[in-house]
Formats: C-alpha cells, structure tokens, sequence
C-alpha cells in the first residue's frame, strides 16, 4: 500500500504552524494501513514532509517534499515498551514481559549468592574462632575471592550501574505514567457517566 500522501488542508493547516515556527515537519498517518501491520510490508503508514516553495507559471507555490526516515531504538526502550505493554489500568500485569522475567532471573542469582557470601563469611568466622580446622587450600580460594572485588571499584563498573539505575528508573517513571493515564481516562468516563444523568434529569423536569 502507498504511503499517505498530503492534500491542499494539510497544506494550509502548515502554513498557518509555520507562522510560529518556520522549520517545521508535517506527518501524516494514515489509520487504514495500520490494519494487517502496513499492508503486510512492516512499514509504518506515515509520511515525514517538509515544506517547500515552487514557481508555477510564475506563481510561488507551497508544496510538500517527502523526507526519509528511519525507526532506531536502543535496547532499554524496547524493554522498557514491553513492560509498559503488559501493564493493566489496575497497575497488575496481565502477563510476564522480558523486563519481569529478567528482574526475577535477577532476584534469584542475588539470592543464591548472598546466601553463599553468608556461608563464607560464617566459615570464616569459625576458622577465626578456632571452632573448624584450617583448610588452607579452602582460605586461599577465599582470599583470591576477596582479592577480586576492588576491581569492581571502576569507572567503568560505576558509569555501567549508573546507566543501569537510570534505566530502571525510566521503566519506572513509565508504568506510573500509564497507570496515571488510565486512572484519568477512568475519571473522565465516570464524569461523563454522572454529567449525562444529570443532564437527562434536568431534561425531564
């Protein structure tokens, strides 16, 4: 299927926008092409234009020219627009996006290893208080352990966590932005419920 194409209204509805901004864009959806995924191209239904000036028959004459364009998005976005996806207006979700299940993959690792670090850290204990023999070969196994962690003490490990924290946050900030969209979507229905009542009981007397 073509892509939409712009009439003489879009036109003159962007002329009268570039009176207040002159470098402006103009899409056009078109709602029919978005039955059956884009007439089953995968490409979505719009057009990007900008506008242009042309001389016809001497005349300066607006007109569209069709930009190209192309969809990117980075990995935390699709993720974050999965679990968005799965969120019902009550908050619940109505099944597990790829961000839950790898939050739970998560959980559990951070589980098993603090109770391993716990294991660790009693066994040492004890060797210290003299209540189980030394393993030498055990401590030093240990000791190569420890001897690893300042290494996570980096720029590279904190500009990562920090990259990670922030998007975590941004998938956070997006579920309460949709769960605050569809409690004022729930508000207004029920106003407009109640206004109609009202309305038709002013009609009747």
């Amino acid at each position: 299927k073509a892509p939409p194409q712009p009439d003489e209204s879009d036109i003159a509805v962007h002329q009268q926008l570039c009176e207040l901004n002159e470098a402006l864009l103009y899409l056009a959806l078109d709602p029919s092409g978005l039955v059956g995924g884009g007439g089953g191209t995968g490409d979505l239904p719009i057009g990007i234009f900008e506008s242009e000036v042309v001389l016809v028959g001497e005349t300066p004459t607006p007109r569209f020219a069709r930009l190209g364009y192309k969809v990117d998005s980075i990995e935390s976005e699709r993720i974050a627009v999965d679990h968005v996806a799965h969120i019902l207006p009550s908050g619940e979700s109505s099944s597990a996006s790829a961000f839950s299940q790898h939050l739970n993959g998560m959980h559990t690792a951070i589980n098993m290893l603090t109770e391993r670090i716990e294991i660790i850290s009693r066994y040492v204990a004890a060797v210290q208080a003299g209540t189980v023999p030394f393993d030498h070969a055990l401590l030093r196994q240990v000791k190569a352990l420890c001897a690893r962690l300042p290494a996570l003490d980096s720029d590279a490990f904190r500009a990562e966590f920090v990259q990670d924290h922030n998007n975590s946050l941004l998938v956070t900030q997006l579920a309460v932005i949709t769960q605050g969209a569809a409690l004022t979507n729930e508000l207004i229905d029920k106003f407009n419920v109640a206004y109609d009542r009202h309305s038709r009981r002013r009609g009747i007397f």
